[in-house]
Formats: structure tokens, C-alpha cells, sequence
């Protein structure tokens, strides 16, 4: 499980700006927002992100499971293209693009 992106607070004011009617302030936000979602995509996929596992633990991660041998991180490869996929559905329900 991901660690709470600290760039949410984009998605946030992009809605509050969407509500108040101010669209081209939520459409520079939102982009700013979705560059960044792609941007880390793009590296988790590239160069991995790691993960603390302690002797024994496992996770499931991109449908195999990872068991760790020692205490440590494992690089993990790959990312789930589903938060940009929503927000390509957002995005056009909002009225963004």
C-alpha cells in the first residue's frame, strides 16, 4: 500500500475551484495534479519503489506474492495504472477535458 501522496491537496482545491465556478483554476490544478500521478507512475515503473519487509512477511504486489528472507526493502516493479484511469474519468465528467 502506497504511502498518502502528499500532492492530494491538488485534487482537493481542483474540486473546491470546480465548485465555486472557477474552471480554469481547477483545470490548472488538476493538470499540475495528473503530471505528477504520471510522473510517479512512470518512475515506480522505470525504477521501482521500495517496500520495508521484516523476516517472513509477505505481500501481494502486481498479483505475486513477495516473501522477505531477511529484515529490509525490496525494490518492487510496476504500478497499477488505475488512479489515472480514474482520474481520465473524472476529468471528463467534471467537465475538464
Amino acid at each position: 500500500m502506497d504511502n498518502l501522496n502528499p500532492h492530494l491537496i491538488l485534487l482537493d482545491e481542483c474540486m473546491i475551484y470546480g465548485h465555486l465556478g472557477n474552471i480554469e483554476k481547477a483545470r490548472e490544478l488538476f493538470d499540475t495534479y495528473y503530471e505528477t500521478a504520471v510522473s510517479d507512475y512512470n518512475d515506480k515503473m522505470v525504477n521501482g519503489h521500495k517496500e520495508y519487509l521484516k523476516k517472513g512477511q509477505s505481500i501481494i504486489f502486481m498479483g505475486q506474492k513477495i516473501t522477505a528472507e531477511k529484515d529490509g526493502y525490496v525494490t518492487l516493479y510496476g504500478a497499477s495504472h488505475g488512479h489515472i484511469d480514474y482520474l481520465d474519468e473524472l476529468a471528463a465528467s467534471i467537465g475538464i477535458r
